[in-house]
């Protein structure tokens, strides 16, 4: 059930699209999110980090969110790295949280595809 896709694919849009999808379903805020980093390999699966900065929302939304990133239901999701910290409005504790967390999301390249683009890049030499 692991997303696939194809060898020259951008995946970063797709991954934040969703991450925002859910994000919205969740009733959490976020002000900006990003792709610091290339994908990363590790065998066949690659993984795209993710980092979201300036969410806010209850706490309740917030652990729905992640629960949701981490169901699989939405794609293959980890939260690698969370801060979070209250919201303090005149010293009285708001209800809401804000924060920054880090999210790869795991997938695979075709693998067909990838072999028939290294077959065609491949030149015969005489």
């Amino acid at each position: 059930s692991m997303p696939s896709f194809t060898a020259v694919e951008s995946t970063d849009t797709p991954w934040r699209r969703k991450i925002d999808d859910l994000a919205e379903k969740c009733n959490i805020s976020i002000a900006n999110r990003g792709t610091d980093e290339q994908e990363i390999c590790k065998g066949d699966i690659y993984e795209m980090p993710i980092s979201i900065r300036g969410f806010q929302g209850s706490l309740e939304a917030i652990v729905t969110f992640m629960h949701e990133l981490e169901s699989g239901r939405n794609g293959i999701f980890a939260v690698k790295e969370i801060s979070v910290s209250p919201i303090n409005k005149s010293k009285v504790f708001s209800g809401y949280l804000r924060g920054d967390m880090l999210i790869t999301c795991a997938y695979m390249r075709d693998a067909q595809e990838a072999a028939s683009n290294k077959k065609g890049n491949v030149k015969d030499e005489d």
